[in-house]
């Protein structure tokens, strides 16, 4: 049996992406600079899964901002606003799409999927596409170069890339998949050429709605790949959601199909058991969760990887993996050191996701009736979880019909004029100001034991006896203190509420720097 991972967080454990990227863009470091700091936090996020077990380690799922720009770029698919590029685009360019420039706004942003990481969206009018740089090749060399990894490309695929890019119209999307096809087999065969085994194609968008004349058009792109590089191993890799066209998809021309185990309701599952699964393909089960933050019940998943077991003929061909990237986890549990211990335990990061992967492949494996030990200790976790009160059963809640009812407007308005007698549009502010230098240096002197309570909380009173009689001034109706004792709002909110624990280095990637 198989483990595998299809991609790791890329912040770092103290941030040091976010970090070396604020720099360069502060002009505090060089380019050079920027490319070996990023070199350094890119073979420790390899090293680490390989000190950790992991079998089949991804490669190319780390980026200098966003994977889909990343796709974007090695297909030259660069807006003509940013000017003429031909080869090798600039770093400079790269960051002007994600960030914008003093001449050329950014690209679009939006969401990826159903999670809060945004991503860059390709823009496609008026372009034509050309492989400029073979950015999986380059990574995987040094993977295999630097820490013997052989490791597995991960690329966006052509349909999923297509589906979340802009600026054509439906009927083009054949004209698109047709031009893109070519330059997606010129990477796979330069990835074939030095020996690459596997590379992952993530088609996130196989989980949606996929009409029949989308299916067709995937099957020709995926048949023409086939034959263009058929030495290579390709696994198409969905998540998020099950995959409604299950029995076009798991006979599509590849060596293996990823399946989402967690967030499929089921589904998939049940078409794995009724339907059959193709005897000559991998199937990577995503069954430790990806997006979430608790350790798995140990004894549920083993149920399920014995289940798709009788599916899966070979068992050499069933991998075990996480259901999604951990891009959207933090890093690692073990920096938390001011949680509950009973809590902290029952919390698994990315690195923590790692190990549960690999505890169940020696689970199963055992030739004996398994090590009781890892589930034993598992089943300890959550009972001594539930009886800290940290995680509980929702109490059920009253019928619909015994909810009571709201105030209607014409009597909420009479409360409101006899409490305040506000004018028809009275005028007032959100709420919050913004934190200002003084502001954060006061915190952080607190913080740090620099500055009594007393002292900090006189100088805030102050800031905010400032702003109070500014409003007064000004001749606001509803005032608003500003906010400023406050750190996160949702922290602050929920510290002083029972119920809730905040970590201290439990920052994940959004896009960009909004971690």
């Amino acid at each position: 049996m198989t483990t595998s991972t299809l991609g790791y967080p890329r912040i770092g454990e103290q941030r040091e992406w976010k970090k070396a990227l604020e720099a360069y863009w502060a002009k505090q470091t060089t380019e050079d600079e920027l490319h070996k700091e990023m070199k350094d936090i890119r073979l420790n996020h390899l090293k680490k899964q390989q000190a950790s077990g992991i079998d089949v380690i991804p490669v190319g799922d780390f980026t200098y901002y966003d994977h889909m720009l990343d796709m974007a770029v090695m297909f030259g698919l660069i807006p003509e606003r940013y000017g003429k590029i031909s080869g090798q685009v600039p770093l400079d360019t790269y960051f002007s799409m994600a960030r914008g420039s003093q001449d050329v706004p950014a690209c679009e942003m939006t969401k990826w999927y159903n999670t809060n990481y945004h991503y860059i969206v390709p823009e496609l009018e008026g372009l034509t596409p050309s492989v400029t740089d073979n950015r999986p090749l380059a990574l995987y060399k040094e993977a295999k170069e630097e820490l013997g990894i052989e490791g597995k490309p991960v690329l966006v695929g052509p349909y999923s890339f297509l589906k979340l890019a802009k600026h054509y119209e439906t009927a083009q999307f054949g004209d698109w998949l047709q031009q893109l096809t070519p330059l997606y087999s010129q990477v796979l065969k330069e990835l074939a050429d030095v020996g690459v085994l596997w590379v992952q194609i993530d088609e996130p968008s196989l989980t949606g709605d996929v009409s029949e004349d989308e299916l067709a058009l995937i099957q020709q792109a995926y048949e023409t790949l086939r034959s263009d590089v058929p030495q290579l191993n390709i696994l198409l890799q969905t998540y998020f959601d099950a995959v409604d066209a299950y029995e076009t998809i798991v006979e599509l021309p590849v060596a293996g199909i990823g399946l989402d185990f967690v967030h499929d309701g089921g589904k998939n599952l049940h078409a794995v058991e009724t339907k059959g699964f193709p005897g000559d393909k991998v199937l990577a089960a995503g069954v430790i969760d990806g997006r979430n933050i608790w350790k798995a019940k140990v004894i549920d998943k083993l149920t399920l990887l014995q289940q798709l077991e009788r599916s899966v003929a070979d068992h050499s061909k069933l991998w075990v993996q996480p259901s999604a990237s951990l891009l959207h986890t933090p890093v690692t549990v073990k920096n938390e050191t001011e949680l509950d211990p009973t809590l902290k335990r029952a919390l698994s990061f990315a690195d923590e996701k790692l190990l549960e992967v690999v505890t169940l492949k020696k689970l199963l494996e055992s030739k004996e009736d398994g090590d009781r030990t890892a589930i034993q200790e598992n089943e300890q976790l959550f009972k001594d979880l539930e009886a800290t009160g940290w995680r509980k059963e929702q109490p059920d809640t009253a019928p619909f019909e015994e909810v009571k009812r709201p105030l209607s407007y014409e009597d909420r308005r009479q409360k409101q004029l006899e409490k305040w007698d506000l004018p028809i549009l009275p005028t007032t502010t959100i709420g919050s100001f913004p934190q200002t230098k003084e502001v954060r240096r006061l915190r952080a002197q607190l913080k740090k034991g620099n500055l009594s309570q007393e002292a900090y909380t006189e100088q805030i009173e102050a800031h905010i006896r400032t702003w109070i009689q500014h409003q007064e001034d000004i001749g606001l109706d509803v005032l608003v203190h500003g906010e400023f004792e406050r750190n996160d709002m949702v922290e602050f909110f929920g510290e002083r509420l029972d119920g809730f624990a905040f970590t201290k280095h439990a920052w994940f990637n959004h896009t960009g720097l909004e971690a």
